[in-house]
């Protein structure tokens, strides 16, 4: 038998070889069993129906002029910078745009994030240089990002032609709510991110712990969502710290309908990890964000629930306790205020995604 590597390698040869494919090259994170980078991937994937929207492989000129003389157009269509946090963030991402505009045209972004200064400058692994990238993105012909924080720091680094969208993964969202989740259900995510947070990641454990405990102590069940591998085993503390023994925790990595079906359960859901709030939003329930990168407070800002975002360093178990029993009290008129926004949100990603297919007819 061979082995899978390649397989694969075939497979993706296939794929971009074979002459009867549209494509739009994609940069992301997707294939490392994180939920919200695959969510991002599908969503970016329902946006472009008439293509095959793969990741980026840079090829060789004389690759992709031999596939133009056999094929009789270019390898890709189009290139998108997808979704995730991707702008300002780090080295790697702004060479894989670079090399995208050079091997292929038109390229665009649509919901992406920028990462903000005020929480990555100094800390290791952040070696991003924003007028590099405000010089990559006016190559590009359009960019829509995911809140109105990532286009602030665009326009005052000089970018001005930017609008916001919303979360790509937005278009994934439920056309209708349920009105009520199951009784008294809490759903809660939490993670690791090597540090990388406001505050401490222990500190913000020990108190979601408190806050846990308090909801058990008034009645609430509690369901815990787990979207990256690496969560485990924090989730599993977490449980520990509350006294619950036999806790419901779910791995979901890639399986956007089954997030969104276990988010249905849900009265109230607070997270940290972005996509597992942004999930239970898809879903319709309303959701406490707890923000330990600014990311997250640019999602919710984009939506005008920034009252519901609270930074991680920030975390009173008392005053959430307070907010979760203020969301269930209304629930209703807070859904309704949430779906508005969702939906404008999903209908201007899918009308700016068919402008961009329009764009990519009239120029192949």
């Amino acid at each position: 038998m061979w082995p899978m590597r390649f397989v694969q390698r075939a497979k993706r040869y296939w794929e971009l070889g074979n002459p009867l494919r549209k494509r739009i090259a994609y940069i992301g994170w997707q294939g490392h069993e994180n939920l919200g980078d695959e969510m991002l991937y599908e969503a970016h994937k329902r946006l472009f129906p008439d293509y095959h929207v793969l990741p980026f492989v840079s090829l060789s000129k004389k690759r992709r002029d031999l596939h133009r003389r056999i094929a009789r157009r270019d390898v890709f269509q189009a290139g998108c910078l997808g979704g995730g946090t991707l702008i300002n963030r780090a080295k790697g991402y702004e060479y894989k745009l670079a090399r995208l505009l050079a091997e292929c045209s038109p390229v665009f972004c649509l919901g992406t994030g920028v990462a903000n200064p005020e929480f990555w400058e100094g800390r290791d692994g952040w070696g991003a240089d924003l007028r590099a990238w405000i010089g990559l993105l006016k190559q590009c012909r359009f960019v829509g990002v995911r809140g109105p924080m990532s286009a602030d720091l665009l326009k005052q680094a000089g970018l001005q032609d930017v609008e916001v969208v919303g979360d790509s993964a937005l278009v994934l969202a439920r056309d209708s709510y349920k009105t009520n989740g199951e009784t008294k259900t809490l759903g809660i995510n939490i993670g690791t991110s090597r540090g990388n947070v406001w505050g401490s990641e222990e500190d913000m454990l020990q108190k979601m712990a408190q806050i846990s405990i308090k909801a058990l102590a008034d009645g609430w069940h509690i369901l815990y969502l787990c979207v990256w591998p690496i969560d485990y085993d924090i989730t599993v503390r977490l449980a520990e710290l509350t006294g619950i023994t036999d806790p419901k925790i779910h791995m979901i990595t890639n399986d956007t309908e089954q997030a969104l079906d276990l988010c249905e359960r849900c009265t109230v859901f607070i997270g940290m990890k972005l996509h597992a709030v942004v999930c239970a939003i898809c879903a319709g329930v309303p959701s406490i964000m707890i923000e330990y990168r600014p990311k997250c407070r640019d999602f919710m800002a984009s939506l005008d629930m920034e009252e519901f975002n609270v930074r991680s360093d920030s975390l009173n178990p008392a005053e959430l306790m307070d907010m979760i029993q203020l969301i269930r009290s209304k629930r209703t008129s807070i859904q309704e205020k949430m779906q508005e926004r969702v939906l404008h949100y999903k209908q201007l990603l899918v009308r700016r995604a068919k402008s961009i297919s329009d764009m990519i007819k009239d120029e192949h």
